[in-house]
């Protein structure tokens, strides 16, 4: 009983040798016969310089720093952050070498809030209110980046850390509604409504995979990747100067008419690569 299946796997065995090698997957496992050890894929295979454009989704967990929120907890309101929000994010990276390239980033961040609370004489909760506000905040702003990327050891699975710096197209609303109140109490309905210019600063850190078989077809379509990233966009305005000379009855108003509100801080970004070829 065993010697047919002895024979049969012999005959199994034959078969896979007579299978043509170019029939295999065109991968080079010979360490000393590529470039970089860890590689994959023969460098031979491409000798092209891989240019690489990012799309992603940028997941902002800490946006809301700053003095802003802590003068407008003076007026009564709750609100102490942005919450998180997700930004769209476009990369472009062009090699000048294999562990260097100059990036252009893009993003499209937004964020705000809509809050309803009750003014009151102090501190105690059983204190009849003297109004109820309704507030309406909204925050956009389109940073522009340059700056430079270093990847050490180009791999399949490449590591990569960045930094750029640049300026960011800022737009705030933030208007007021006053649903009741007692007649010495007013606030303007408008308290910013303005376009700006603010600096930015971004550091991060990567992991780009590339996928074999677009990098051997030369495809459009290169890999995924992962991003971790610190953005310091802060977003300055007179938030409170309407307020502090319009406004009246206000017992406890905003100490100053500017304040500072932060965007970005620390963010996770995946999205897609897309490689552009070009020739040495």
């Amino acid at each position: 009983m065993r010697r047919p299946t002895c024979l049969a796997a012999i005959a199994a065995l034959l078969l896979l040798s007579c299978v043509p090698l170019a029939a295999q997957p065109e991968v080079d496992a010979r360490p000393n016969e590529r470039n970089a050890p860890r590689d994959t894929i023969s460098r031979t295979r491409y000798n092209d310089r891989i240019d690489v454009l990012s799309a992603g989704a940028e997941f902002v967990a800490s946006g809301g720093g700053g003095s802003f929120f802590e003068q407008y907890g003076r007026l009564g309101g709750e609100q102490n952050d942005l919450g998180t929000y997700t930004a769209l994010a476009l990369t472009g990276r062009i090699a000048l070498s294999d562990d260097l390239r100059i990036t252009g980033h893009a993003a499209y961040h937004t964020a705000g809030f809509e809050e309803l609370y009750d003014v009151r004489s102090g501190t105690d909760p059983r204190t009849p209110a003297i109004a109820g506000v309704s507030e309406r905040f909204s925050v956009l702003a389109v940073p522009l980046i340059a700056g430079i990327e270093f990847a050490p050891i180009r791999t399949q699975f490449t590591s990569y850390v960045g930094a750029g710096a640049g300026l960011a197209l800022t737009q705030v609303n933030w208007l007021s509604s006053v649903e009741y109140a007692n007649a010495g109490y007013v606030r303007p309905q408008s308290n910013t409504e303005s376009f700006g210019v603010a600096p930015v600063l971004r550091a991060y850190a990567g992991l780009d995979l590339r996928f074999d078989r677009g990098s051997i077809a030369k495809a459009a379509f290169r890999g995924i990747y992962f991003e971790a990233a610190y953005t310091f966009l802060p977003v300055s305005r007179d938030f409170f100067a309407e307020l502090r000379s319009r406004g009246r009855g206000i017992e406890s108003a905003p100490e100053t008419d500017d304040a500072a509100l932060y965007l970005g801080g620390l963010s996770f970004t995946f999205g897609l690569n897309l490689q552009v070829l070009r020739r040495q």
